[in-house]
């Protein structure tokens, strides 16, 4: 499987996520009826007791976990090239959600990239590192080679529990994210694997 290919449509390379989406309710890709789907979610909302809870919570983060991997492997990405070879291996492959973006680390590639993720850490960043290692460590004044040091060690805890990738959002749009399920127009993702 190739992954962060200039442009490429193919939807055989991410054919687990359009699995995943047929269970979405009111999804356009699923083969799934909305009533259908609406009749799954229905059931859910009548369980009761703590293991009815307990499934609805998972069938919810799921779904959403499900929403984000589609939405960022349907959307091009931009890069802007690291100074340091050995950036990649180090700390991974991180891309902007927008051309404006990524001008802020520098002069972004020109053409936008296509990404395949299937198992991403979703959060601000408060939410990944308390995820990560069960406190916030870093702060607004974290000098830039510190942020390098810091980048690495989240990208080797993120490895070490299993995730390909990081998807950051700001606080608010987190928030919103988890409320709605609806994906904020700026996020930042970073690739661990398969660049």
């Amino acid at each position: 499987m190739q992954c962060a290919v200039p442009f490429v449509e193919s939807r055989s390379q991410c054919h687990y996520h359009s699995r995943l989406m047929s269970d979405v309710p009111n999804h356009k890709s699923g083969s799934k009826s909305r009533r259908a789907a609406g009749n799954a979610e229905g059931t859910l909302r009548k369980k009761t007791g703590k293991r009815g809870r307990e499934r609805a919570t998972n069938d919810k983060n799921f779904a959403l976990l499900s929403r984000i991997v589609a939405h960022v492997n349907q959307k091009r990405w931009w890069h802007v090239p690291p100074r340091d070879p050995e950036a990649y291996r180090k700390r991974g492959k991180f891309l902007a959600s927008s051309y404006r973006e990524a001008e802020f680390w520098g002069s972004p590639s020109d053409m936008p990239q296509k990404v395949c993720i299937t198992q991403p850490l979703i959060g601000d960043e408060a939410t990944i590192e308390k995820k990560l290692f069960g406190k916030c460590i870093s702060d607004e004044s974290i000098e830039m080679e510190d942020r390098f040091k810091l980048d690495a060690k989240i990208k080797r805890a993120a490895l070490a529990k299993g995730y390909d990738s990081i998807v950051l959002m700001a606080p608010k749009g987190f928030e919103k994210f988890k409320r709605t399920g609806k994906a904020p127009r700026s996020v930042e993702l970073n690739l661990l694997r398969h660049w």
